[in-house]
């Protein structure tokens, strides 16, 4: 089968969700072209000479543009659910906010969760598991991490995604 003909036959077969027109975060970070504007950026502010413009970084606790609200009710605030934050090194639940872009439905932020204490214990298990057996996105079409990190050490990882469905090139 020709290279058209599968995409066709898969265009056919995807189905189709009424009242949905477009994925809303499809046009602003990738395009048909194949070009990832997620990399641009990136790079824009990772670069030393000049120093980056941070002003168009959105401040999540002072921004007008972001929406904001206590994730629980008090009266929802159990003693379990206390118990259970302080094991997990949780601020209390009754500190919990949660952010949102009015445009932007399904993005929240929920910043300052973790205690300043627990967040190197975190932050080693978040790096316990990107390792194997969890996929990644360098462990997504069976390479070996570790010898492709030798192979190429001057080439540092941009990004680690901990996800089946990392498209992203670094």
């Amino acid at each position: 089968m020709m290279r058209e003909q599968v995409e066709q036959q898969l265009e056919q077969e995807e189905p189709k969700i009424i009242g949905f027109n477009e994925d809303q975060y499809a046009d602003s970070s990738d395009s048909d072209d194949g070009v990832n504007e997620f990399k641009a950026v990136f790079k824009k502010y990772k670069k030393r000479r000049p120093p980056p413009d941070f002003s168009e970084v959105i401040d999540v606790k002072s921004s007008p543009l972001l929406n904001s609200r206590h994730v629980f009710k008090p009266t929802d605030i159990t003693p379990e659910k206390a118990a259970l934050a302080e094991k997990l090194g949780l601020i209390h639940p009754s500190e919990w906010r949660v952010f949102s872009f009015p445009d932007r439905s399904g993005l929240y932020l929920l910043p300052g969760l973790l205690k300043k204490e627990m967040a190197t214990v975190w932050l080693k298990r978040a790096f316990k598991y990107a390792n194997p057996p969890n996929i990644t996105n360098l462990t997504l079409h069976g390479k070996d991490v570790e010898r492709y990190a030798l192979a190429s050490p001057k080439k540092p990882c941009g990004f680690l995604s901990l996800t089946k469905n990392a498209t992203w090139i670094p």
